[in-house]
């Protein structure tokens, strides 16, 4: 490109080739983060420049954090930067301050949400699949120190990603210094955050004390060698998150409702680092609730299911606010909060649905000869009883505290429906989403017919007199294909 110098030539080249490697193809638009600082200005302006032999289209953003009282200038700014390049601009404004004391963050942590939060609706309302920022390599040097003095492990210390999620860094190769060179030569002009400078926020430490230091009395290299760090270890990250992801797979035995189950033995058969990851993965699933929102997974929480795992304990665990999980010898069985409260009216003939369970309950009504058929399949998913047991009113409920049934072979003796779990070893984790069949007519109490997966009471047998027999079965709704059994997860 005739007329520039070298420093901005060079730029041009790591953004195009930042872009190619990312896989942004000609003639995509490009949502680009402008805050008024010198890195996205000068992203901004090397986009511009691109744009045309690029096939490209840009559409700016800025978020106002109302942290600053010029805060609103620099808004401002970007606006009237945005219109002399000749690209639309979405211009938002929200008090970080508020919404990180309403969500329980860091006014850091706050920030970042809101940003993310902007871009990607920006980015769907205007048909963009990919947002570019203006991080650069002195950048990613930070973060690498920034998690290493927290602590992190190898995906933590990979740190920030040329492209992940729809975010593109294309200026990630670069340095501070050739950012700079390029604004100067190309008199950019741009707005200065007076908080880069204050040294009480942990990242500026890095920036203006740690990194400096490091580079006069150790390595001259610092940024170079960390960001190199960096880019070997998001390698070895793929490899083990490919190689969890498989085992996790491998692992799962069943995932129904807000409980997960995985294989214990084979789960103890993993290294470490594989354990660590599946585990992971699966309480932060379970983390997630049906807004979106999600409690935060912390290395303490996942390294004590790791120890309670290799301690062999039996009893309950306690992994976050609301989620547990229970060794049960075979299995590893997780779930997240109480377990929804079932009461359904039972459907006869027809299908009753469990919809938190992600099973129903399928009841026909048989003659005796038809029932020779099915017979050999009753057991503990697939009950039988005389038609009668329908004159009353038939529901399926979750236990309640005093239940009690009359066991087959107990000579009509009621035993407590507790009572019945522990002598089954039923885990304690997984008795509040049993599924019980009652029975009640006008002015009496309920009769416990069926805990499903357990045991059923005498009541209603089918008799060489019985005339008609009510067939019941638990299936899986998840399953394409119909009669498919859902045993609980203590099957």
């Amino acid at each position: 490109m005739p007329g520039i110098k070298p420093n901005s030539d060079g730029l041009l080249r790591q953004v195009e080739s930042g872009l190619a490697q990312a896989g942004v193809m000609p003639g995509e638009g490009l949502v680009v983060a402008v805050s008024g600082g010198v890195d996205s200005v000068v992203l901004l302006d090397v986009l511009h420049r691109l744009s045309g032999n690029l096939g490209l289209w840009l559409h700016v953003a800025h978020l106002d954090h109302q942290l600053r009282p010029d805060s609103a200038a620099d808004a401002i700014f970007v606006q009237t930067l945005a219109v002399s390049l000749g690209w639309a601009a979405t211009i938002e404004s929200v008090n970080v301050t508020i919404f990180a004391k309403e969500h329980g963050m860091s006014t850091e942590q706050a920030g970042r949400a809101c940003r993310r939060d902007m871009w990607n609706r920006v980015a769907s309302r205007v048909g963009c699949r990919w947002i570019a920022v203006g991080h650069h390599a002195d950048d990613q040097a930070e973060t690498v120190l920034l998690r290493l003095l927290r602590g992190a492990g190898a995906t933590g210390l990979g740190a920030m990603r040329p492209a992940v999620d729809g975010i593109v860094r294309p200026m990630l190769a670069a340095r501070r210094s050739s950012v700079a060179a390029y604004a100067e030569q190309r008199g950019l002009e741009v707005r200065e955050d007076p908080t880069n400078r204050d040294v009480r926020i942990p990242r500026n430490r890095i920036r203006h004390e740690l990194l400096p230091h490091l580079a006069q009395r150790h390595n001259p290299a610092i940024v170079e060698g960390l960001v190199r760090t960096a880019r070997l270890l998001q390698a070895d990250d793929d490899y083990l998150e490919g190689a969890s992801q498989s085992a996790a797979q491998v692992l799962l035995k069943q995932r129904r409702g807000a409980c997960i189950r995985l294989d214990t033995a084979a789960l103890r058969g993993y290294h470490i680092a594989i354990q660590r990851r599946v585990l992971r993965q699966y309480i932060q699933e379970l983390a997630q609730d049906s807004t979106g929102a999600s409690q935060q997974v912390t290395f303490a929480s996942v390294e004590g299911v790791v120890e309670y795992l290799a301690a062999e304990g039996a009893g309950l665990h306690q992994v976050l606010a609301d989620i547990w999980v229970q060794n049960t010898g075979t299995d590893l069985v997780m779930r997240r909060g109480p377990a929804s409260v079932v009461h359904a009216e039972i459907v006869i003939p027809g299908r009753t649905p469990v919809p938190a369970q992600s099973m129903a309950l399928e009841a026909t009504v048989v003659s005796p000869v038809a029932f020779t058929e099915l017979k050999p399949a009753l057991g503990k998913y697939r009950v039988a009883f005389d038609e009668r047991a329908a004159h009353g009113r038939l529901q399926l409920r979750s236990p309640r505290p005093g239940d009690r049934l009359r066991p087959l072979g107990m000579g009509g003796h009621h035993k407590k429906l507790s009572d019945c779990f522990i002598d089954a070893r039923w885990p304690r984790i997984l008795r509040q989403d049993a599924l019980v069949l009652v029975r009640s007519i006008s002015g009496a109490d309920e009769e416990v017919l069926w805990v499903v997966g357990l045991i059923r009471s005498e009541a209603f047998p089918v008799a060489s007199d019985t005339d008609c027999i009510l067939y019941l079965e638990i299936v899986d709704t998840n399953s394409p294909e119909p009669g498919v059994m859902a045993p609980q997860l203590t099957d």
